[in-house]
């Protein structure tokens, strides 16, 4: 037992000090990561800042407000998708004479950051940043803010609807993020909407396509003078 011992320290000593090495190596990489974070932390954070705000700039330049860049332009896309996604809400914004620029203006301005907490805003820049459309997406987020409070809006008068929409929003920041998706892949949120199957969806787009193909050849036909086809 005792020679059995012997032969096993210096095995004992030989993983000791390995684990020992990598203990080391690995402050040391602590310490050089901390030295890098507090050396180049600042310039690096400002520099992606710098980046972001060149491709935004637009919405705080006066000479491109009337623009599709500027903040006119972000703020008609905005209603154009609202309009698009929640037709029975937007149509009551319309009547109490609600615009954009009431309420989305600062959504655009800060991207979402006066809107949501810091890691809610680190998920939101997230997508922003891997859009291929860069920031198209926020117009989708701003649209979600405000359907995902439909009922605290619908047939309320002007001041609470302005009320509403300048509080920050109840909904968790997941609900908002993926009516989001689904506004962006092109659905439709609204209650108040006529709901249609997918048998029935397909069903109507094959009748759209056969009068389509009907007319085309009842055009057809006229202008060769034989009358419409059967």
């Amino acid at each position: 037992k005792n020679e059995s011992d012997a032969d096993a320290a210096p095995e004992r000593d030989a993983a000791g000090d390995a684990t020992q090495d990598a203990a080391t190596d690995t402050d040391d990489a602590e310490v050089v990561t901390q030295e890098i974070l507090d050396r180049w932390a600042e310039a690096d954070t400002f520099n992606c800042f710098s980046n972001i705000m060149v491709e935004v700039c637009d919405l705080f330049t006066r000479e491109m407000d009337s623009g599709t860049s500027g903040i006119t332009g972000q703020l008609k896309n905005f209603n154009e998708i609202f309009h698009r996604a929640c037709p029975s809400l937007a149509g009551h914004f319309d009547s109490l004479k609600v615009e954009p620029q009431f309420y989305a203006f600062r959504w655009l301005t800060t991207l979402g950051t006066r809107e949501l907490e810091l890691p809610e805003v680190v998920r939101l820049w997230d997508s922003l940043l891997a859009d291929e459309n860069r920031f198209k997406f926020l117009d989708y987020f701003c649209v979600a803010l405000v359907v995902t409070r439909y009922n605290e809006l619908m047939d309320k008068d002007f001041s609470r609807v302005l009320a509403v929409l300048q509080e920050r929003t109840h909904c968790d920041f997941q609900t908002i993020f993926n009516c989001a998706k689904r506004l962006h892949r092109g659905e439709v949120i609204d209650p108040r909407a006529p709901q249609m199957s997918p048998k029935n969806s397909m069903r109507n787009l094959g009748d759209l396509i056969k009068d389509g193909l009907k007319n085309i050849g009842s055009d057809a036909a006229k202008r060769r003078g034989i009358g419409s086809p059967r």
